[in-house]
């Protein structure tokens, strides 16, 4: 099940965390300077990283069992994160990074650090 190509997705993906956690943290500080340029790439990367790392995340909740992803939740909070970007409203955009997605990527960042801590 755990082989050395898993663990190396899994320690890739434990690293784009960083990465995606940093850019949220730039969208919503863009957003809350009124700074919109990119406003598109940078959504579009964020919907992408966040989905790569969940599905990660995902199998590697299957490898240490201790935690487990509320992906219907988490499923909702990126619909809405969706919804908010297409009606343009930049403030619900910045609140669903903050206050849903992020932590998130903490979640499951701290999951991917107990497998690659296990293997």
């Amino acid at each position: 099940m755990v082989n050395d190509e898993t663990i190396e997705i899994i320690k890739e993906a434990y690293g784009y965390c960083e990465k995606l956690y940093n850019g949220m943290n730039s969208l919503a500080k863009s957003i809350d300077e009124r700074n919109l340029l990119d406003l598109e790439t940078y959504f579009k990367n964020i919907l992408e990283g966040f989905n790569w790392i969940l599905e990660v995340g995902n199998f590697a909740t299957t490898i240490v069992e201790e935690e487990k992803l509320d992906l219907e939740t988490i499923s909702q909070r990126v619909n809405e994160y969706i919804n908010a970007y297409n009606n343009l409203d930049l403030l619900l955009v910045r609140d669903i990074i903050e206050y849903e997605l992020m932590p998130q990527v903490e979640t499951i960042y701290n999951i991917l650090k107990r497998v690659i801590d296990k293997y």
